[in-house]
């Protein structure tokens, strides 16, 4: 069971009770565990999405990438780093997503916002997130890593039941996979602390509907205790 009940979280509370009653009702955001072996997958966080260094939303934008989600990818940080030190430590598969160049410029654009040059300079990571060399990175031309991508294959061939994600954006890749994740018949989990957006409404929006329709959002500790219950701590940064 989640230490913090979803019922006191900010994607939760954000929504009018009269609207959260009507969902619960209805049957939906019931909670789960962990079943099965679980691979992580960190969805796009990439420097066009989290930046140098921590700023201001406007500012990332305006200075570094036109995708950038600022301050928010870097709230994420040391929770993305708990979940990667989790999987690593219990010898799970770890996935990394960002755009695939080329195919995107045959597929046009990811979204509907303007292109910017800036982006495609903008496909490395940090060197605190960054893929070991035995960590595979699927590169995908559209939102959902698993559209156009050997995501599903990769996840059957080594038997996974249970999909963790984070990164960004929650609104937009993270949730195209979820989703497409759930119709491939995974079991998706979301680290709530470790998926950030450029925008708090939209990321407490999929938040809430994710649970209640597709996947388990859950704390980050909550998935490293499941994980490595041995090794359940979080580093520093990451309360």
């Amino acid at each position: 069971m989640d230490t913090q009940s979803i019922y006191s979280r900010e994607w939760w509370t954000r929504v009018p009770e009269e609207e959260r009653r009507v969902y619960e009702a209805a049957g939906y955001s019931r909670s789960s565990r962990i079943e099965g072996k679980a691979a992580l997958v960190v969805i796009d966080a990439v420097l066009s999405f989290t930046g140098t260094r921590p700023l201001p939303v406007l500012q990332a934008i305006a200075e570094e990438y036109a995708t950038s989600c600022g301050e928010y990818a870097w709230e994420s940080l040391p929770y993305i780093e708990a979940l990667l030190d989790s999987f690593r430590s219990a010898q799970l598969p770890v996935v990394y997503t960002r755009l695939d160049q080329s195919g995107q410029k045959a597929m046009r654009e990811t979204t509907k916002r303007p292109t910017d040059a800036r982006v495609s300079q903008g496909n490395d990571f940090l060197d605190r997130i960054r893929p070991r060399d035995d960590e595979w990175i699927c590169e995908k031309a559209r939102a959902s890593a698993f559209y156009g991508t050997i995501l599903d294959s990769y996840l059957r061939l080594h038997k996974i039941e249970t999909v963790i994600f984070c990164g960004g954006s929650t609104s937009g890749c993270v949730r195209a996979s979820v989703v497409d994740a759930f119709s491939a018949g995974f079991r998706p989990v979301v680290a709530e602390e470790a998926t950030f957006d450029r925008a708090l409404t939209p990321h407490w929006a999929n938040l809430f509907d994710v649970h209640a329709k597709y996947g388990q959002v859950m704390l980050t500790a909550d998935i490293v205790a499941q994980l490595t219950p041995e090794a359940g701590r979080m580093p520093a940064g990451a309360a």
